[in-house]
Formats: C-alpha cells, sequence, structure tokens
C-alpha cells in the first residue's frame, strides 16, 4: 500500500502547477488587455493635449490687430505635434521606462490643418466671435434695437416707390409735357444741375494700384483651400461642431455640419444705373425724349426698390450676425490714412502707384467693388449708399410734394430728378464734408413744396454758400457744422456698415480675406523687413491630428497589426481641436 502512494508523489503539484500556468496565462491577458485599455486611453488623452498645445501656438499678430485666431503655420508641424504629445504621454527621452512602465511606443503621426480662414463661413464665424464676445463699439445709427423698425420702414418706402412709379415704368400713364410741371422746380432743377455735374463721386486722384504679383495672391483670386474630412471620420467631426454650435448659439449655425459649411445667404442689388442716372437726368427741360426717359428712370428706381426689398426679407433670419458682421468690417476697415502700429502709407489723395502691392489704406470700398483700382472701389461703394437713400428720397418727395401727379409721366420725372438730387446733397454731405445725415429728414434738404428757394439758393453753384443759405450749415458749432434735422443720423462709415447688407455674403468674406492677407503682407515686407511670407491659405481654424502607436506588451507576442519590427498590438487616436 505503501510503495503505491510513493509512486503517486508529486502528482499534485504537477497538477497544480498545470492548473496555474493556465490560470496565470488567462490573468496575464487580463491585465495585458487592460494595459491596452490604459494605453489607449492614455494616447487619446495625450493626442488632445497635443492637439491644444499645436492650436495654442496661434498667429499673435492676426489676433491683436483683426481679433482672428489660427494655428501659425510656421509651427504647424508634425515634428512639432511629436513632441507635445511625446512630452504629454511621458515618452520623451528624458522619461523612458522600461516595458512594463512604458505602455505604448509611437509609430507614427498624421497633422493635417483644416477650416481654413478662406472659407467664407469660417471666417464670417471668427468675425462673428470678435464682434460679439469682444465688443465692437456700436456708434452705428443701425443696431439691435432699432433694426427691425429701420428695416420695416425702409420696406414700406420700397413698396410705395414700386405702387406709384411701376404704371409710369410701364408706359400706362399720360406722358404729359413741360407745361405740367411747376415752372419753378423746372428752373430750380438746371441750377442743381449746373451744381452738381462737375462733382466727383470719388477721389479722382486716389490712383492706387495692386501690382499683378500681389493680386495672383489674393485668396479671391486663388480661392478656397479644400480640406475635406475623411469620410471614416465625419461623424466625429460633426459631433464636434455640433458642440461648438450650442456653445455659440444662433448665430453658429452654417457651422454645424461640413455639409452646410459654404452656406451663405447671398443678396445683392445691381447700381450701375446710378452713373447712367447721374450722366443722363440732367435737367429735364433739356431732354430731347422725356417720356423715355420717365420710362427709363421709373424702371430703373422700380427694380432697385424691389431688390431692397427682397434682400431686407432674405437677411431677416440672421439679422443680429449680419449686424454684427458688418460692424466688425465697418470698424476694421474703414477709410482711413494709413496708421497702425507705429507705419503709414499715403492715404486718399495721393498719387501713390502701389509698388509696394498693397493699398495704401486698406478700405471698405474694397469690398464693394473688388477692384486693384481703389477709385473704381469708392465708385463702386457710392453708387450702393445713393441707391439706398435714392428710395427713401424717392418716398419724402413723392408723399409731401403738393404738384405730384401719379398719372403724368412728365411730373413724375421731375420729381424724380428731385430726389435724385435731394440724395447729391446726402452723398456730397457724407462724402466730401464727413457729416452725419439723417435717413428720415423731418424736412428735406431741398423743399419740394418751395422750389425757389432752391434755386435760390445753388444760384452761385456754390455748395457750401447753398447750404448756409438753406440754413444746412450751423457757423455757431465747432464740428458737425452741417447739420439736417431727422433721425437714424449716419456717417459715411454707418452708410458703408449699412449698405454692406446687401453685399453677397461669400463675396464679403473672400474680400475681407483679401484686405487682410494684403496688410499682413505689407508689415512683413515694409515694417518688419522681411520677406512677405503671410497667406490667408495657410491659416487654419481646425486641426486633426492622427497617431498610430503599439502596445510593449509584457508577453512575448508578436503584433497583430503592425509591419515594422516593434512587437505588440497596433491601435490609432484621431482627434480634432480648433477654434
Amino acid at each position: 500500500m505503501m510503495r503505491e502512494i510513493r509512486k503517486q508523489k508529486g502528482v499534485i503539484t504537477v497538477l497544480v502547477s498545470l492548473m496555474l500556468v493556465s490560470v496565470l496565462s488567462l490573468g496575464t491577458l487580463v491585465i495585458e488587455a487592460g494595459r491596452f485599455q490604459a494605453a489607449k486611453n492614455q494616447l487619446s488623452d495625450a493626442t488632445i493635449s497635443s492637439g491644444t498645445s499645436m492650436i495654442a501656438a496661434y498667429n499673435p499678430d492676426l489676433y491683436d490687430r483683426y481679433g482672428l485666431l489660427s494655428i501659425d503655420s510656421e509651427r504647424f508641424t508634425e515634428a512639432r505635434a511629436k513632441e507635445y504629445l511625446e512630452y504629454n504621454a511621458d515618452l520623451s527621452p528624458a522619461f523612458l521606462g522600461n516595458r512594463v512602465s512604458r505602455l505604448y511606443s509611437i509609430d507614427s503621426i498624421e497633422l493635417q490643418g483644416m477650416y481654413n480662414l478662406t472659407y467664407p463661413a469660417i471666417l464670417k464665424q471668427q468675425m462673428l466671435s470678435r464682434a460679439k464676445y469682444h465688443v465692437i463699439p456700436q456708434d452705428y445709427a443701425l443696431n439691435l434695437y432699432t433694426i427691425d423698425a429701420f428695416f420695416a420702414d425702409l420696406q414700406n418706402k420700397c413698396e410705395y416707390v414700386v405702387s406709384v412709379l411701376e404704371p409710369v415704368a410701364n408706359g400706362t400713364v399720360a406722358a404729359g409735357s413741360n407745361e405740367d410741371v411747376d415752372p419753378a422746380m423746372m428752373t430750380a432743377l438746371n441750377s442743381l444741375y449746373e451744381t452738381f455735374k462737375g462733382i466727383k463721386k470719388y477721389d479722382e486722384q486716389c490712383n492706387i494700384t495692386l501690382n499683378s504679383g500681389t493680386v495672383s495672391l489674393l485668396p479671391s483670386t486663388t480661392g478656397t483651400v479644400e480640406s475635406p474630412v475623411p469620410a471614416e471620420d465625419a461623424e466625429t467631426i460633426q459631433n464636434t461642431l455640433a458642440h461648438a454650435t450650442s456653445l455659440l448659439g444662433g448665430s453658429a449655425a452654417n457651422l454645424s455640419t461640413p455639409g452646410t459649411l459654404f452656406s451663405q445667404t447671398d443678396v445683392s442689388f445691381n447700381s450701375s444705373f446710378i452713373a447712367d442716372m447721374t450722366d443722363g437726368i440732367k435737367n429735364v427741360a433739356s431732354l430731347s425724349n422725356p417720356n423715355v426717359a420717365a420710362k427709363t428712370y421709373a424702371a430703373d428706381c422700380v427694380n432697385i426698390a424691389k431688390a431692397i426689398n427682397s434682400a431686407i426679407d432674405m437677411l431677416s433670419p440672421d439679422k443680429e450676425g449680419n449686424l454684427l458682421l458688418n460692424s466688425y468690417i465697418s470698424e476694421y476697415f474703414s477709410n482711413r490714412n494709413y496708421l497702425v502700429d507705429g507705419y503709414s502709407g499715403p492715404g486718399k489723395g495721393s498719387s501713390f502707384t502701389g509698388e509696394n502691392g498693397n493699398f495704401a489704406a486698406a478700405c471698405v470700398e474694397y469690398i464693394f467693388g473688388g477692384d486693384t483700382i481703389e477709385k473704381y472701389n469708392q465708385e463702386s461703394a457710392y453708387h450702393y449708399i445713393f441707391a439706398i437713400r435714392l428710395v427713401s428720397n424717392l418716398y419724402a418727395v413723392l408723399t409731401n410734394s403738393s404738384s405730384f401727379q401719379s398719372d403724368n409721366a412728365y411730373v413724375a420725372l421731375s420729381h424724380i430728378a428731385w430726389a435724385y438730387y435731394e440724395t447729391c446733397c446726402d452723398m456730397e454731405l457724407l462724402t466730401t464734408y464727413t457729416a452725419s445725415v439723417p435717413m428720415n429728414k423731418y424736412n428735406m434738404i431741398l423743399n419740394v413744396n418751395a422750389p425757389e428757394a432752391s434755386e435760390s439758393a445753388f444760384a452761385s453753384r456754390d455748395f457750401v454758400g447753398a447750404m448756409k443759405r438753406l440754413g444746412i450749415f450751423d457757423e455757431s458749432r465747432t464740428e458737425a457744422q452741417f447739420r439736417v434735422s431727422g433721425v437714424d443720423s449716419y456717417s459715411y462709415r454707418d452708410s458703408l456698415a449699412l449698405a454692406l447688407w446687401f453685399v453677397p455674403n461669400s463675396v464679403k468674406m473672400m474680400r475681407t480675406a483679401d484686405l487682410i492677407q494684403l496688410e499682413m503682407r505689407y508689415r512683413e515686407q515694409y515694417v518688419e523687413l522681411k520677406g512677405a511670407t503671410f497667406l490667408m491659405s495657410e491659416q487654419n481654424t481646425y486641426c486633426r491630428i492622427k497617431c498610430t502607436a503599439k502596445l510593449n506588451s509584457i508577453l512575448p507576442i508578436v503584433s497583430l497589426g503592425s509591419n515594422s519590427g516593434v512587437n505588440g498590438i497596433a491601435f490609432t487616436s484621431i482627434k480634432y481641436v480648433g477654434y
């Protein structure tokens, strides 16, 4: 019996050892699975930290001057991203441990800049953020408290102008004759024509021109930088942007998904007829065929009134956003003699030819015209402002005149001409004399019911003298000497901000990007005395970091997904970070 027991000695030990091998292997696999999950979590956090460090290296000059945040392209490199990631994951050479303490090794890093400042929607959101949260001075006549009432009133005026002048434009009213018009009005119109026929609508001496090298680098010429979201990551980036939308509120609606990124409300109207009217309306009495002229100018006024009315309807869903956007543009790019951060260039009125490849003064007018010659941009902006004021003045003339006959084309033409010259007075005060002029006057500058006073005032063909005789010039005041009583007073800068409502948003954003790029390059070239390298196409607001790593296994297993010599299971972390 004892002999049999001795023969079985050690069996239990062998059995337990065999069992422990399995248990230890299983336990080690569980530990390895935990290490794998911990490695994934750590890499995820390290990737986010690396991305955050990348966007922290923003362009300080761009932010200080325009309040725009973008990743500095000079620092946006994969080497820098890897450096940040290794530091945040304790994988830099100074912190390297053994295979147990070091969960993983970095295999590769891919870095991609996304959502560039040449994207109209991206630039718009950046400007809205600046305007909304950094409080741009709101000294404009149009603000959040008056916007609804102002546009409702303007639409009512547009509708009235259309209802009265459309029959004239369609030729369904009597042609009329010279005798139908108040003789005093005809005489006054002649004096007004002689006074205003030589007045310039823009600065003829401002011959600033961009050279061809600079023009070739304008974002509106080179186009938007395409950096589409990889299809496999669409849901991730959509969730990230949706979170940004919830933080920014309604103004960020276009940021919610990549598919709506370029969705912009485009509104515009054709104001080119202002130039034709300036050259053609002249003195009504001298027109060879006033009936044709009445139809032409009535149709032009009807079309502009309809276009303004429709534009306001299209803009109504995002009134706050457009107000902030236009205020931002007018604040940062208003007409000025160039003096920023200690460097200056010739201002308006100079004959600078633009050999430096830059506007001497970046002006809002460029956004209206988009031309390389500044005086043409000024004329375009002038026409936009003129068209809006013409509708307002037409309403006042047509509703207040005691001699107006809605069924007489010749009489209608004379009143259109009267409103035209009232608008000429407005524009001369706004541009030449930098006065503020009400959109809604208590009394017209040119009293349509007392044309003799206007004829007498303008007999000398002297504008300032005429304003004095009409009581518009107040010599007792030390500033703003030209004073017109009324409400909704607009300066020239205010008028530019209002007219910007009717420039397509996509055009507005691209041309604003042009102005920013031109000024930034000017600073590099002629202030910092280095090569001009700044490009809006390199200013990204988002970055995508893809990091591939391999688990540093404590078991003798080979990689399940690696082609390199490093053992371990490969895994990837993809993160999006940005402003």
